[in-house]
């Protein structure tokens, strides 16, 4: 069907193809209306030269669509219009033709610029957001300035504000930043020193310490009647680093489960259970707890072995390790650091770190 009979001007879509005769008003801060499709070239010439371009007048009843079709037309009475017959397809080609005439306009009217080189890496644009500068932690009121990379992330403390530290066996040093201690290997991870403060406020400090080794959460009879919780029912044996040691009994371990829970399997049984770890205890004078330190059951092996100041793994699927708990009474902080067991020789030398670390760090207390 020709266009004529479905109401489009012959001609049109050619004319609105055409490239040299469209280009839209407002490109180069003119504030004229639309330009007309047969007399837009000189405005567009105007917009890459910068000079003003020449005005156009249009009859304000003239509706846009018609000033589009036919701009040239500024008297005739009987303007043409899109009749409601159109079909959906024309109008579609119609908008289709007419924006890709306006982005045609537009590119050629802004002005060109050089091809541009790819920018140079610089120093800014790559260098490590790790470092080792003073980040403020705070343990309840007490503060502290310490350098980032001793942070288990060496950012600083988390979105909680809580802090996990982490030096390295044998020196007890932070790695170096951007030294991440996840990516260098499991020679690396098995060296980790991993120092977790709490700030108590809500029970006594020595409460809590005791807690590390009793539990509070079982009931009397289980505290009372399970091997694995009943320090009397576990096995004492000579002191080993200065600490005394209270040894999973597994013969009680696994009559208890048996009259417990018959002949289904448990994990409480398991050798290299939580439950059956063995326990080592320092006391004061007067013998309240100064330090608990829980490890692996002596029936699993090391999976290490110390040679001198070099750590060698043995190549087992599992390292025995150790959790060691201890308190720092200036800051009212219950410390807990984990470590291989075959670190367990140099407990001294840790907890004494620690608290140079937190003296050395701390810097007031909130007022």
């Amino acid at each position: 069907m020709p266009p004529e009979q479905l109401g489009e001007p012959a001609g049109l879509r050619s004319r609105i193809g055409a490239r040299a005769g469209i280009c839209f008003g407002g490109i180069a801060g003119d504030a004229a209306p639309r330009a007309a499709i047969g007399t837009n070239q000189p405005r567009c010439a105007a917009a890459r030269t910068g000079a003003s371009p020449p005005s156009f007048t249009h009859p304000p009843a003239t509706p846009r669509l018609a000033r589009c079709a036919n701009p040239t037309r500024t008297s005739a009475p009987h303007q043409w219009r899109m009749p409601m017959t159109t079909s959906a397809r024309t109008r579609r080609s119609f908008v289709l033709a007419a924006s890709l005439a306006l982005v045609a306009c537009t590119s050629s009217a802004l002005p060109s610029s050089p091809a541009q080189e790819p920018h140079a890496m610089t120093d800014a644009a790559v260098a490590s957001p790790y470092n080792d500068k003073p980040v403020l932690a705070k343990l309840g009121p007490h503060r502290f300035e310490i350098p980032a990379n001793y942070f288990d992330t060496q950012l600083g403390p988390d979105f909680q504000g809580n802090m996990r530290l982490i030096v390295q066996w044998p020196d007890l040093q932070p790695l170096a930043p951007g030294e991440r201690y996840f990516e260098g290997g499991e020679q690396r991870f098995a060296r980790n020193i991993d120092i977790t403060p709490n700030y108590i406020d809500r029970v006594p400090l020595q409460t809590s310490l005791d807690r590390a080794l009793i539990s509070n959460v079982d009931s009397e009879q289980k505290r009372r009647e399970d091997p694995t919780l009943n320090p009397d029912l576990r096995l004492p044996g000579e002191p080993v680093f200065g600490l005394t040691p209270y040894y999973t009994d597994f013969a009680k371990v696994d009559a208890y489960n048996l009259k417990v829970y018959g002949d289904k399997t448990s994990r409480a049984g398991d050798r290299d259970s939580l439950f059956n770890n063995d326990w080592f205890v320092a006391r004061d004078a007067d013998g309240a707890l100064t330090t608990v330190i829980k490890c692996t059951s002596r029936e699993m092996p090391d999976g290490a072995e110390i040679e001198g100041a070099a750590l060698r793994l043995l190549g087992t699927p599992k390292l025995s390790m150790c959790s060691h708990d201890f308190t720092i009474a200036r800051y009212n902080a219950r410390i807990n650091v984990s470590y291989l067991r075959v670190f367990m020789q140099d407990w001294k030398k840790i907890e004494q770190r620690v608290r140079d670390l937190f003296d050395q760090y701390h810097i007031n207390d909130a007022r």
